[in-house]
């Protein structure tokens, strides 16, 4: 194929991967943190058995990243290149009402260790709390044997989920309406907020021992497609419908570039024969569509997105590598005061001079209260709250105001982090994707079984090459891309 051409509504490649480069910094100066995707399970020790347990779907990132490496040979900047990236560490700060005499809040290790920090959580019913956790955990399965089939055959696990009734429920609709415990049990044990299926991939990927990033920020991947991809991207494209031609069976796609008049600007309009669109489901409900079925049309039209906040701050020194207890990488989640994930660096460790932390990482409601602060206010909360962490001198000395603010449902090309689909809708909509309507081939995040990971986003562009060419019967060359790319992680 080579008349083709990307569509891109933004200036830069790269979507939800974002790396921010603080104070005019390059990757080699680490000075940098994640503001989209930031790491990748690699791989689980049984601690029983001391058997290394490998996460395959993850693999095809390292396939890609391999495959980008043999075309850019000749280019060292580009090259895609993978480190050790420190998902727990015992100084992190943790989530406890408690606090050490000089205010600060005390570590994972110190609440472990010492009975005057224990905080047990405290039920309207205890002995119905007992049982409705019990009863999630029986329903879930998650015994070594199905955490193995997880980490090793995804595709195995999601039929095996499928059969198993688990896209049907969220965790407070299985408690209340299949098992029928009381209401406030229900919101104590399965959280009423949560309204995702117990579809427990993601459970079982934060069961990784070991964990990847890429080296110098996750932006490296999508910089090596840049010199490959060349002048076929139209940048600053926004667009806005897709028009079915009946007189030769092709589509026209309109667009107006980012920046212009919106009331004046006139739509480009281009023709081509397929489109592969990767667009968020939520932008798509104001495009003018073709007549899709109804399904396609629902799940377009009723597909949710979380909302996420992720800030990034570079501090004058690496001060939690020099505390007194000594922080080297490490993530944690610290609810109050209100900051979700924290991620030390893993990277440059006991480096000299400054350094650059993920300082808040939100998701959907705290994200969008967050986001609704002025970013000043927002951030002159995050400093008290690290002040809270470690302490008000080391805190003043070292603030640099430095920053970067993602808001991702603020982010007109996104309108959102990450698909979160109700339970019900990923059973229903997805093979609503895996049929082509319209010349109309549906990829992206959400239109695959695992959401919010970039294996899932890689996954569903194989999946929708080979749905593209096997639609214009090109048999050969799809069987070409399934064996590449997908068929030695697939057994069912």
């Amino acid at each position: 194929m080579r008349n083709w051409k990307i569509l891109e509504s933004s200036q830069r490649v790269g979507g939800r991967i974002r790396t921010a480069y603080l104070n005019g910094s390059s990757p080699e100066d680490g000075q940098y943190h994640e503001l989209g995707p930031m790491r990748f399970p690699f791989e689980m020790t049984d601690s029983e058995t001391n058997e290394t347990i490998p996460f395959n779907d993850q693999r095809m990132i390292f396939q890609l990243a391999d495959v980008l490496n043999g075309l850019n040979a000749g280019n060292k900047e580009l090259q895609v290149e993978f480190w050790e990236w420190i998902q727990s560490s015992p100084n992190t700060p943790v989530d406890t009402p408690f606090r050490r005499p000089d205010g600060t809040i005390p570590s994972k290790k110190e609440v472990a260790d010492d009975p005057a920090y224990l905080n047990p959580t405290i039920y309207g019913n205890a002995t119905a709390a007992e049982a409705a956790v019990a009863a999630l955990d029986e329903f879930k399965g998650l015994t070594p044997e199905r955490i193995r089939m997880y980490a090793t055959n995804i595709f195995k696990a999601y039929k095996q989920a499928k059969d198993d009734g688990m896209f049907d429920y969220s965790e407070v609709a299985y408690l209340r309406n299949k098992l029928k415990f009381d209401l406030n049990t229900t919101d104590e044990i399965g959280q009423s907020h949560i309204y995702w299926p117990i579809w427990e991939y993601e459970t079982v990927y934060f069961l990784a021992t070991k964990w990847l990033t890429i080296k110098g920020g996750l932006s490296r991947m999508p910089a090596a497609f840049v010199p490959l991809i060349g002048d076929r991207v139209q940048y600053g494209a926004k667009v806005n419908g897709l028009q079915w031609n009946e007189a030769n069976s092709t589509l026209f796609v309109s667009w107006k570039p980012k920046g212009g008049d919106p009331f004046n600007a006139t739509n480009n309009v281009e023709n081509f024969d397929y489109v592969l669109n990767s667009v968020p489901l939520n932008l798509m409900k104001f495009w003018k569509l073709p007549k899709y079925s109804s399904l396609l049309k629902r799940a377009v039209e009723r597909t949710l997105y979380a909302d996420a906040c992720k800030v990034a701050v570079q501090f004058k020194t690496r001060f939690w590598e020099h505390a007194e207890r000594p922080i080297f990488g490490g993530c944690t989640r610290i609810r109050q005061p209100q900051l979700g994930q924290v991620c030390y660096p893993s990277w440059q460790l006991n480096a000299t001079g400054p350094g650059t932390l993920l300082a808040s990482y939100l998701s959907d409601y705290e994200a969008t209260v967050a986001c609704s602060m002025p970013e000043a206010e927002h951030m002159a909360y995050i400093k008290q709250a690290f002040i809270e962490m470690h302490g008000e001198d080391v805190i003043e000395e070292n603030w640099t105001g430095n920053h970067a603010r993602q808001c991702w449902e603020q982010d007109e090309h996104h309108a959102g982090a990450f698909t979160m689909q109700i339970f019900g809708q990923q059973d229903l909509y997805l093979p609503a994707f895996y049929k082509t309507e319209f010349n109309t081939v549906f990829i992206g995040e959400a239109a695959t079984f695992t959401h919010t990971w970039i294996f899932s986003a890689l996954e569903s562009a194989t999946r929708g090459t080979v749905q593209l060419l096997l639609d214009m019967g090109l048999v050969d060359e799809a069987k070409q891309v399934t064996n590449t790319w997908m068929a030695r992680f697939i057994s069912l």
